[in-house]
């Protein structure tokens, strides 16, 4: 039997948001339930189960799970004493109001499966999570408090990234994100691997089963936006960028720089770039009236 927990009868009056720290043990477990509102918890310590719409999915520390409002029916039962886990629970309006001004799709929010996705967090991730649910025991009931730690969650677990990035464990995401910084794509695929933590090879494959891509392919990616931007924002030499990039050859980043946009470097500035005094001294910018 399914029990089905209400926001206004289990949560305080005027509460916003109501985070805790629970210890999953044996008389401790609870009962199937589905919510009306929304909820999600990460694992402390300890490894426990996760009975969710019917199945088993083992959890251990750093796992993360987003239970949807209404649709899933689930409950936790620990497999050793520790078993610690972080829930924050909130009204169904704001996780609406988040889709509606942020996402806007149905990936929103645990994914579309019949069971909502595990994010298994990495060790930076982990430990903002754990920061973030410590401040938010202090913190007041506020929903600027809420929507900051939510943006910053969703944010993290790939729920805003391109969909490409989406499916893609967190150590291969967050390299995906990370390569997109000077100082890690200037020294090129070996990079990387590097902020993979994993060999090459295994890095290779794997980018290649989540998002169809090579190596190659994302650091020349991050090396052709971050030149783009370059070239709309700045005067510096266009060989000085190419250099930035990581490019010895002028000719191969001109190539590289036409395929991903359709256009040159320079005539890409010449369309893109704003002068700063355009924006600081407006009055210095052309009139759109002609006049």
């Amino acid at each position: 039997m399914n029990t089905i927990l209400r926001w206004r009868i289990c949560v305080p009056k005027n509460r916003i948001l109501n985070p805790c720290h629970l210890n999953i043990t044996p008389a401790r477990e609870g009962v199937v339930h589905s919510h009306d509102f929304a909820e999600l918890f990460w694992v402390e310590q300890g490894v426990g189960i996760h009975l969710i719409n019917g199945n088993e999915r083992e959890m251990q520390m750093g796992d993360l799970c987003m239970i949807r409002p209404w649709k899933d029916s689930h409950k936790l039962r620990a497999l050793a004493p520790d078993f610690m886990i972080y829930n924050v629970a909130f009204p169904l309006k704001v996780l609406r109001d988040l889709q509606k001004h942020y996402f806007n799709d149905s990936y929103f929010w645990g994914g579309t499966g019949h069971e909502p996705e595990i994010y298994h967090l990495t060790e930076i991730e982990r430990q903002w999570m754990n920061a973030a649910g410590r401040e938010l025991l202090r913190a007041p009931q506020k929903r600027l408090i809420l929507d900051r730690f939510l943006l910053n969650l969703l944010c993290s677990t790939g729920q805003a990234h391109p969909d490409h990035l989406r499916a893609c464990p967190p150590w291969l995401r967050l390299a995906c994100q990370l390569i997109h910084e000077p100082e890690h794509f200037s020294r090129g695929t070996h990079a990387f691997a590097t902020l993979a933590r994993r060999s090459p090879e295994h890095v290779a494959r794997s980018l290649r089963k989540y998002t169809g891509k090579t190596p190659s392919e994302v650091v020349n990616q991050a090396r052709i936006e971050y030149a783009a931007g370059q070239l709309a924002s700045t005067t510096r030499e266009i060989q000085d960028i190419a250099m930035d990039c990581g490019y010895e050859s002028l000719s191969h980043f001109y190539k590289l720089f036409h395929k991903t946009l359709g256009t040159s470097p320079r005539r890409y500035r010449q369309e893109h770039f704003i002068s700063p005094a355009r924006i600081l001294f407006p009055s210095n910018a052309p009139s759109d009236s002609g006049a």
